[in-house]
């Protein structure tokens, strides 16, 4: 009985850890975003210019961006700091907290190469699982 109670909390446990970590997942944006520091701090303007050349469904507004680095920022994720340049620049760089999360980024990657881009045909698929 105790053996089948501590598999329960342990269940119970790792679906609260999944859950945690969907949150940050399921909002779009932040994964791309996060993608972006993994190798290097960068600025408000390079995180938006990427995001909008490398995306062909549709643009991050700057509203929408802004929102985002503050919500990860607040989840400790990136941090925001500033460089005491003339004229002062502002750049956003992953944590260790986020950097948790480069594994899961880069399985993330490689999966979304092996599927197909809107301009490839749904009948053109194939990941050679059938070989």
């Amino acid at each position: 009985m105790d053996i089948i109670q501590n598999q329960n909390q342990s269940t119970i446990l790792s679906i609260n850890h999944i859950g945690l970590c969907s949150i940050i997942v399921q909002e779009k944006w932040n994964m791309q975003i996060l993608f972006q520091l993994i190798n290097e701090p960068k600025r408000y303007n390079e995180i938006e210019k990427v995001i909008n050349q490398h995306n062909n469904l549709d643009n991050i507004s700057p509203k929408i961006l802004s929102r985002r680095l503050k919500q990860l920022c607040d989840q400790n994720l990136i941090v925001k700091y500033r460089s005491p340049t003339v004229p002062p620049s502002v750049h956003y760089q992953i944590t260790e907290l986020g950097l948790i999360y480069s594994p899961v980024l880069l399985a993330m990657e490689e999966v979304g190469s092996l599927l197909p881009g809107p301009e490839m045909k749904i009948d053109e698929f194939d990941l050679g699982l059938n070989d």
